[in-house]
């Protein structure tokens, strides 16, 4: 009677080790998908809800700010914060640079690996009027989007954000 040697053989441990190899490299691509959609989904969720927060407050319109050419409220992205923000009174300017001078409403945090644009550049605010209507403001030489953003990541298909 001949004895064998318990545990597994050269053969099986290659072909193993190939399977495992194989399943890693098809799911990693899969898995980094999932994230990226994630971290899209999550700040088109932001950008919705900074949206419809200054939609709110334009209607309200706590400011008394008159006519459809003046921004009732801004929503200015810097780097990865969105910041909604409205002038102390109807008399003054309102500035993405400077909201200093402006009462800060709200603010959300957006995935850093996101990329948002409006009419191929990228997204820095968007202005709306007392009527909650997008309106074309210049604020710190960076012109405002009337546009729908765009949030974008990886290989992902864009996702639009409705403004209107």
């Amino acid at each position: 009677m001949v004895r064998r040697a318990k545990g597994f053989t050269l053969i099986e441990l290659m072909v193993t080790i190939a399977v495992l190899s194989i399943l890693m490299m098809a799911g990693i691509p899969l898995t980094q998908g999932w994230v990226n959609s994630a971290h899209q989904r999550d700040a088109a969720s932001v950008m919705q809800q900074g949206i419809a927060r200054a939609k709110a407050v334009a209607l309200r319109n706590p400011a008394g700010v008159a006519g459809t050419d003046k921004a009732a409220v801004l929503l200015c992205r810097s780097d990865a914060t969105l910041v909604l923000v409205r002038p102390e009174n109807s008399q003054k300017a309102l500035d993405c640079a400077q909201s200093a001078d402006a009462q800060v409403l709200w603010s959300g945090t957006l995935p850093k690996q996101v990329d948002i644009v409006a009419n191929n550049k990228r997204f820095l605010c968007l202005a709306l009027d007392n009527q909650a209507l997008p309106v074309k403001s210049d604020q710190a030489h960076t012109e405002c989007s009337t546009a729908n953003p765009v949030v974008k990541i990886g290989r992902e298909d864009d996702l639009p954000i409705n403004v209107i």
